[in-house]
């Protein structure tokens, strides 16, 4: 019985910790949602959330790497991500964003839009974004 509540106070525990580290990194996403960013930005924490955002939807070996810089690679995977979030919303009837490859107020919350997206259909059609 001792083992059973034990293994119950682990796993409840490394629940919390994930929660934890989920709401720290929502946290640095949030603060960011206002922040403009294009090429030769030099706000690496905030440049850095959407390099990571973006490499949520990046096809198989195409992930930017998360290095704080806002260069054309970044500039060319944003505008890619800004694109097809438009197509993929028409389905839906949602208003467009600017393709522009400027991480702005649109962006930002296209990427909080897409999240549900993450799950759903990345796993079960194979959506990925080829930037």
């Amino acid at each position: 019985m001792k083992r059973i509540g034990l293994v119950a106070t682990f796993g409840i525990a490394v629940l919390a910790s994930v929660f934890v580290m989920q709401g720290s990194s929502n946290a640095s996403a949030a603060s960011c949602d206002g922040t403009n960013l294009n090429t030769g930005t030099t706000n690496s924490t905030c440049v850095k959330v959407a390099q990571q955002k973006v490499n949520q939807w990046a096809c198989p070996g195409r992930a930017l790497v998360v290095d704080g810089r806002y260069g054309p690679l970044t500039k060319g995977a944003i505008t890619a991500f800004q694109a097809d979030y438009n197509v993929f919303n028409a389905n839906f009837g949602a208003s467009d964003i600017r393709v522009d490859g400027i991480t702005g107020p649109q962006t930002w919350d296209a990427f909080n839009r897409y999240a549900y997206w993450d799950f759903v259909v990345t796993p079960n059609m194979g959506h990925c974004i080829y930037f």
